[in-house]
């Protein structure tokens, strides 16, 4: 971290007096010549609490710079009530109402707390607040347990199965999770101990965190009263009034006026970044996030807190690679593929008792109303279904099995296939060697330091990552899977500047010209300067230029060469090509797909995407591709504010009026080609002095790019096109998008172009628009509501995820997959996949000494091991939690599964301990030969498949033999059948049989230890 010094406006004497007047109510300040940026500096001067107004035009960009948050500084933000004049769909949420009932909530419960209150002229008028009905309830040592919960249901909270969202609140045994209004993290309260115990706890993880102080809740405001918040705030508070962006008002109009002129000039992020490096002596004033920094005449910087004094970046939990059957999102009557017995529906759970042990059950429905129990400990063999085309789902019969084994052989044989078709060809990559890239350190150095932006953690360990690839004599392929404008480029940029240094040439393919120009733009801004000579080819282009590019790059002219797919059918050599960088591979089509790896085969590999494709993010997560993913935000970067709503004409003159006050640019997606001239006239219409312009990909190619230049300079204020727009371009000044007809695109499209807006350090906007008297369908539905929930900032990797679940298997691995994924399901042709590359490169996986599959190994001991529905009462949690144990592949894992369970539910019960400790023997096993272990009568069966195992058996019968006789009075070895050999029991006293597969699998592993 640079060095600093101490500055404050407190060294401005006549601005510090001038406040002090005004809080003590004897001046009325106008202060011009201002920018909103140093409003939180201005603020920190005034000692009394404060009310700020301002007009529509300008309530968000004020609240931009404020960063008001009721957790940081007891600052309150009431939206226009005009903004929330928005027609919602039913199950979508509207912000600006939430925060506005979350603001009421608050300063009627808390109003003695308010330092700050920030609002229009309209809704500090309007008749908002009444008597609290339920005081605020006061969470301490003192409360009870049946009292909480009372008053929270009386409060208007929601009671939800888990706590992941504000208003909402869950109970299990003696522990309640409550997530209060306005309060910015949730509380986990602890009754079950001695005392009343606090903690923090996260939403996504739902793992218990640190201590959490006495504190108060508020009721839920559903009501208008009686009161404005003119009426209840009075003289307490001092107020500012926002006239224009460059000029405020403090105080009341009654006092005697006096003015001051804030004389400090604005830079911008880029820019003090930049200058920084070579000015040290720089200033900082401990005051609110604010978005940019300040220069007086004296050259003193006054910089925002997040520069010093902290960690420029929050660290982030790696990305988890999420489980394709996730039963948090199944529900009755959804489709699942069991194994042995084909697609079927769920049902739900029951209960039942068997040998007087109580077990629960899945329950699954077949063809002809029959069903399958499936013990919760086998929920292994089941996997999710998602087809593209549900209405024409047909149940398996389990009268017929020989159906569903018929397709079950069919998707093996083409994972066998398309492991040796497709997959060789990347393995072909792993036997070719190269020469290491290892270019010119100190001048690399140089080159990485000129970026005007300090690396996130994500972007240092990609680099790290990709630069070990680099340097190997095995051609690199790895995916960088990072959100829109996360730094994928950057890396791109830095891969190509080292192979360069090294005496070889770089190919960048993109999926559109428009695309391409872009990456023209960043790669030529960022290599021209160390001499890399970049060219381009495209549309854009005359043909006589695309040629001369061409040759050039034939005879080693052209360093780095970038261009849409023709380059792949062009006449080009590729003899010194290095490196093959691919942006938005899932653009690209089929054929160009199975060509492009095989392109230059002894070159280095780089895809990147913010939602990768199914089938690449099918091979990363295979083990067959390498994966980096960038999913700490850059500096100051806010997550887009999304809305699903009815298109409505007031909406959107809204939506763009806001934007276009606070001198930004607006982005309207229309995919009908043919009537986007009409959607230019309406706006056009509406703001008629506003310039408004159309973009599409059948525009002659002149007109498009010299559009997209115009759109870039700012020229152009309402850009209305096509999904053109949906990759690749950097226009920060962009930030508002509005989607017509947004239930015709696909998820990852839909991101994608969410993605052009919120490239800077201001809020961004996006309004997915349907029409108002159409019907969705469920899975346009769920593609709305997902992209909806995942606003969080670097959630391109969730996404693809739920991409393959809505789209089911669709064709995920090319042309020659058809009647593979979508016979029997992704997730199970995905472990046909995983056992072809097992059988053909065993050398390369982790599983290699694993004898047996952990599926197939039967374990029957007849002790209670369910999860109690009183110790994890939420069904779909506990079904959750049952396939986190199934699926688990080592002891590891399964302890951090006990710890999330005491952690969120108290004390594991024994019946649990039991479910975790079966899975532990089946892992075990798994690794040793044995098929299963069964409890029969009063014998214990332990069953050896003799090809299997990996020791002498004669050994382990030895090692048994030595066992003391308290536990092994009376046992033998017994052969069944030809390759199968089992050892017998007799006698077992069922507390007993916990010791005795503990004592087995100590020896197994004595066994492989000395192997």
């Amino acid at each position: 971290m640079f060095p600093v010094k101490q500055f404050s406006l407190l060294e401005n004497a006549q601005l510090v007096t001038l406040l002090k007047e005004c809080s003590l109510g004897e001046l009325g300040l106008n202060i011009s010549g201002f920018h909103l940026g140093a409003l939180p500096l201005v603020l920190d001067l005034v000692s009394k609490p404060v009310v700020v107004i301002a007009e529509t035009d300008l309530l968000g960009m004020v609240n931009d710079h404020l960063g008001l948050s009721w957790n940081n500084n007891f600052g309150l933000f009431f939206p226009d009530s005009k903004e929330n004049d928005r027609l919602s769909l039913d199950g979508f949420h509207d912000d600006n109402i939430k925060i506005l009932n979350s603001s009421l909530s608050l300063f009627r419960a808390f109003p003695e707390k308010v330092r700050c209150l920030l609002t229009s002229t309209a809704v500090f008028h309007k008749k908002l607040l009444s008597h609290p009905s339920v005081e605020p309830l006061v969470v301490d040592n003192s409360l009870v347990f049946e009292n909480m919960c009372s008053w929270l249901h009386g409060a208007g909270y929601e009671r939800t199965s888990v706590v992941v969202s504000e208003n909402t609140y869950t109970t299990r045994g003696g522990i309640v999770d409550v997530f209060p209004c306005g309060n910015g993290r949730p509380v986990r309260v602890n009754f079950l101990e001695d005392q009343v115990s606090l903690y923090f706890f996260d939403v996504d993880s739902q793992l218990t965190g640190p201590s959490a102080p006495t504190f108060s809740i508020a009721a839920i405001n559903k009501e208008t009263g009686l009161f404005s918040l003119a009426e209840k705030t009075g003289d307490d508070f001092l107020f500012v009034q926002i006239v224009d962006e460059n000029s405020i008002f403090i105080g009341s109009q009654d006092c005697q006026n006096a003015s001051f002129i804030f004389d400090y000039g604005v830079i911008d992020h880029r820019e003090f970044v930049s200058l920084y490096k070579t000015k040290p002596n720089l200033s900082y004033v401990e005051s609110s996030l604010f978005s940019v920094g300040f220069v007086d005449s004296s050259q003193n910087y006054i910089v925002p807190d997040w520069f010093v004094g902290r960690k420029v970046f929050d660290k982030k939990n790696p990305v988890p690679k999420k489980n394709f059957f996730d039963l948090s999102i199944i529900e009755t009557g959804d489709y699942v593929v069991h194994q042995h017995h084909g697609i079927g529906k769920y049902l739900g759970v029951s209960f039942c008792e068997n040998n007087g042990v109580k077990q629960e059950f899945v329950e699954i429905e077949y063809e002809e109303f029959s069903k399958v129990s499936v013990s919760i400990d086998r929920l292994d063999l089941l996997s999710f279904y998602a087809s593209a085309h549900e209405s024409g789902i047909c149940l398996d019969s389990l009268a017929r099995p020989g159906n569903w084994r018929k397709r079950r052989a069919q998707a093996k044989g083409s994972a066998e296939d398309f492991v040796e078709e497709i997959v060789m060809s990347y393995a072909a990559r792993e036997s070719t060697t190269k020469e290491p890239v290892v270019g010119d350190p100190e001048l690399e150095s140089l080159f990485i330091g000129d970026f005007p932006f300090q690396d996130t953690e994500d972007q240092e360990t990609a680099w790290n990552e990709i630069s070990k690839d680099l340097s190997s004599s095995s051609p690199m392929n790895r995916l960088l899977c990072g959100d829109v404008g996360f730094g994928k480029t950057e890396m791109a940029i830095r891969s190509a500047f080292r192979v360069v240094c090294s005496g070889k040439q770089v190919l960048v393919l993109a999926p559109t010209t428009v695309l391409a120009s872009q990456l023209f733009a960043s790669f030529s801004s960022r290599l021209n300067d160390f001499s890399v000579n970049v060219g381009m080819v495209s549309r854009f282009k005359t043909v006589s230029k695309r040629k001369e590019v061409l040759q050039n790059y034939s005879n080693g002219k052209v360093d780095v060469l970038i261009g849409t797919h023709s380059i792949l059918f062009g006449d080009i050599s590729f003899n010194n090509t290095g490196l093959l960088i691919v942006d938005e591979e899932h653009r690209f089509g089929v054929k160009q797909k199975e060509k492009i790896p095989s392109l230059i085969p002894s070159a280095d590999f780089l895809t990147m995407s913010a939602t990768p494709i199914p089938r690449t993010l099918h091979m990363a997560v295979s083990g067959i591709r390498s994966i980096s993913a960038l999913s700490t935000p850059p500096l100051a970067r806010k997550p887009i504010s999304t809305s699903v709503a009815y298109s409505d004409k007031k909406l959107i003159y809204k939506a763009i009026e806001y934007e276009t006050n606070r001198g930004g640019q607006v982005f309207f997606v229309n995919n009908n080609i043919a009537s986007i001239d009409f959607d230019v006239d309406r706006i056009q219409t509406m703001f008629p002095l506003l310039s408004v312009a159309k973009a599409h990909g059948q525009m002659c190619s002149k007109l498009l790019e010299r559009t997209m230049a115009s759109f870039l300079s700012g020229e152009i204020d309402v850009l209305v096109c096509s999904s053109i727009i949906e990759t690749g371009l950097d226009i920060p000044n962009a930030n508002t998008i509005i989607v017509s007809r947004a239930h015709l695109l696909g998820l990852s499209q839909l991101y994608q172009i969410r993605g052009r807006v919120g490239r800077s350090n201001r809020q961004a906007f996006a309004y997915l628009l349907v029409p108002p008297a159409i019907k969705l369908s469920k899975k346009a539905f769920k593609r709305l509501k997902t992209i909806e929930q995942n606003a969080a900032l670097g959630s391109g990797y969730s996404v693809s995820m739920m991409d393959l679940e809505i789209r089911g298997a669709g064709s995920l691995f090319g042309y020659k997959q058809s009647g593979g994924a979508g016979r029997v399901g992704i997730e199970l042709y995905s472990r046909f996949v995983k056992e072809a590359l097992i059988k053909n490169f065993p050398q390369s996986q982790d599983n290699k000494e694993r004898a047996i599959p952990v599926e197939d190994v039967s374990v029957s001991l007849f002790l209670e091991n369910i999860i109690p529905d009183d110790y994890v009462s939420n069904e779909t949690v506990r079904l959750s939690f049952y396939r986190k144990i199934a699926v688990a592949g080592n002891s590891k894992e399964l302890d951090k599964i006990e710890y999330e369970l005491e952690n969120r539910f108290g004390a594991v019960p024994s019946s649990v301990k039991n479910l975790l400790f079966s899975a532990l023997v089946k892992i075990g096993f798994s690794k040793a030969g044995v098929s299963g272990v069964a409890v029969k009568n009063t014998n214990l069966h332990v069953i050896f498949e003799e090809d299997k195992v990996l020791f002498d058996m004669v050994d382990f019968v030895k090692l048994v033999g030595d066992e003391p006789v308290k536990l092994y009075q009376k046992h033998w070895f017994k052969r069944t059948g030809s390759k199968s050999i089992e050892l017998i029991i007799g006698n077992v006293n069922r507390k007993d049989i916990s010791t005795i597969m503990s004592n087995i699998l100590n020896k197994l592993s004595i066994l492989k230890l000395n192997k």
